[in-house]
């Protein structure tokens, strides 16, 4: 590989996951995994490629821009765009061949108008808000609005869905309870209206890897489908039920320049870091503009040569200065593990998130899209 820094992504294990959020939920469901954020950091396009030939009946992305890129690769697939649409998008709906959230009647309205020019039917999800209060109508509206919708032409509600919001907490399990409550009261109600069968969507991966009793038809897993847990509180209970995911992402790069230098030395920006021993440190080519957090300065560790080296000083924008005096023989060039395993040592996501006192989805999908991905 001829590249500073890079990110192998493992096909294997992407598909691994799929097969295992398959197994876990009813058989007829369709899995459509959450490919938004640059596929959660993995690489939007070549990772929708191997969801489909692990299974993937569907694909959610966040944006018509999303959207736009999986149909230029020829993937047939169907779309729900679970993001915000603006209203000068509504038109690629139909040209892209697309599903969308709806929680309005003005975009249905909209919607329906465009449909009329086109001749054509716009399958929307009617977005539920039981109470995350993010996306979506608001419960004492939402059989209402429902019905309006249904009587306008060239569009069909195809859908009902909600997200919630504290479901990755099992140990405080009652919200979660009442949101559901309130999503199949809405369901049954809906159907009525309707007259015909609908898909139902409320998982997501924590409600997925914790919980029995699904009413979905669809299913939208996100982090779960890359092989993270929501939460600590999850990983303990899949783990106990023997849901073991893989994770799928190794992020990569080289030795620098190599200097040693003596005891009580300043490192770095602001001089925040001082040796207090004479030391061999090291630049990678890797900083806070590739994704790299700067909350990692002088707490995260790289593995060189099978050992964990220290991050010295401040994460610079394109540079981080490590501590290689433990690391043995050392040359530029040699390889350096951000994420991932190196002999018997492994950084994983989740420690990087601790150490930089963020969650493991922002590790991952802050990660810079222009770094080289290599699928293997």
């Amino acid at each position: 590989m001829n590249n500073l820094s890079w990110i192998e992504i493992s096909k294997n294990n992407l598909i691994s996951n799929l097969k295992t959020i398959r197994q876990i939920t009813c058989p007829e469901a369709i899995i459509s995994p959450c490919i938004k954020a640059n596929a959660y950091g993995h690489g939007l396009v070549e990772t929708a490629k191997i969801f489909i030939s692990g299974g993937a009946d569907w694909l959610s992305v966040n944006s018509i821009e999303e959207a736009e890129k999986i149909r230029q690769a020829d993937l047939g697939q169907p779309i729900l765009v679970i993001g915000h649409v603006a209203e000068y998008e509504l038109e690629r709906i139909f040209d892209l061949d697309l599903r969308l959230f709806i929680s309005s009647f003005d975009y249905a309205e909209k919607l329906s108008k465009i449909g009329q020019t086109k001749n054509k039917i716009a399958n929307i999800h009617l977005k539920i808000d039981t109470g995350m209060h993010r996306h979506g109508v608001l419960m004492m509206e939402a059989e209402e609005l429902a019905k309006k919708i249904n009587d306008l032409p060239h569009i069909k509600i195809e859908g009902l869905a909600t997200h919630f919001a504290n479901s990755a907490e099992p140990s405080n399990p009652s919200y979660f309870n009442e949101q559901l409550e309130k999503f199949t009261s809405i369901v049954s109600k809906i159907k009525n209206i309707t007259n015909h069968d609908l898909i139902i969507h409320c998982d997501k991966s924590a409600s997925l890897l914790v919980y029995d009793n699904h009413i979905s038809n669809l299913v939208r897993p996100g982090i779960s489908a890359y092989g993270y847990y929501p939460s600590s509180e999850v990983a303990e209970i899949a783990k106990a039920k023997g849901i073991n995911l893989k994770p799928a992402l190794a992020f990569k790069t080289i030795i620098g320049q190599i200097k040693k230098i003596l005891a009580n030395s300043f490192v770095g920006y602001g001089c925040a870091y001082t040796t207090s021993r004479p030391s061999t440190i090291a630049t990678i080519p890797v900083g806070y503009y590739d994704g790299y957090d700067r909350k990692l300065s002088n707490k995260g560790y790289a593995l060189v040569s099978g050992q964990r080296a220290p991050i010295l000083g401040r994460v610079c924008m394109n540079i981080t200065i490590i501590d290689i005096t433990d690391c043995g023989q050392i040359s530029s060039g040699d390889e350096v593990v951000l994420i991932g395993r190196q002999d018997n040592e492994q950084i994983t996501v989740e420690q990087l998130a601790i150490w930089a006192d963020t969650i493991n989805y922002e590790i991952i999908t802050r990660l810079r899209e222009s770094l080289p991905r290599y699928y293997i």
